[in-house]
């Protein structure tokens, strides 16, 4: 089998942690009619550590759905379900749960271990104003030795008789 690239493979996971995620929250409303559900938090846990590329809360997302997913299995096993369609909700969740533990392992492995520092807004307004004057600076260099060339150039082959109103 081929492997995918690192940049595909974590790609492919988060957006795979973000769909099951908006999944898990349906599944979290949905069964709020018949009990309410403290699980409501993973899924956000989930959804922001995937946008924001967090690692640390992608661990807190996976602890919290392993530990909803051994008491969902104690809900049900207990009997707690009243009826057959809360235990195919509860049902659905617990799988969803499981499932969703492989996946947001994979991203957990291929998300940077440290986030790269928060910068100021008014050192970074500094920092990209020096680098847009440096660029313009060279490039106004490069324009004029440019220019200067071409004059010798022209001075050096006679009058040029093309006028600049016929370019």
């Amino acid at each position: 089998m081929i492997a995918a690239p690192q940049e595909e493979g974590a790609a492919y996971y988060s957006r795979v942690v973000s769909d099951g995620a908006l999944l898990q929250l349906l599944i979290c409303f949905v069964i709020e009619t018949s009990r309410p559900d403290p699980y409501l938090v993973g899924p956000l846990i989930a959804l922001y550590a995937t946008r924001e590329s967090d690692r640390r809360a992608l661990f807190l997302y996976l602890i919290v759905t392993s530990a909803a997913a051994i008491f969902e299995l104690m809900y049900l096993l207990r009997g707690g379900a009243n009826g057959v369609w809360d235990a195919l909700q509860l049902s659905a969740q617990l799988v969803l749960q499981l499932v969703m533990l492989y996946p947001g392992l994979k991203l957990h492995d291929q998300l940077p271990a440290r986030r790269p520092p928060r910068v100021d807004p008014a050192q970074l307004k500094e920092h990209m104003a020096a680098i847009v004057q440096q660029v313009l600076l060279d490039q106004v260099e490069r324009v004029q030795s440019s220019a200067a060339a071409r004059s010798r150039d022209g001075a050096a082959q006679g009058a040029d008789t093309t006028s600049w109103d016929e370019v």
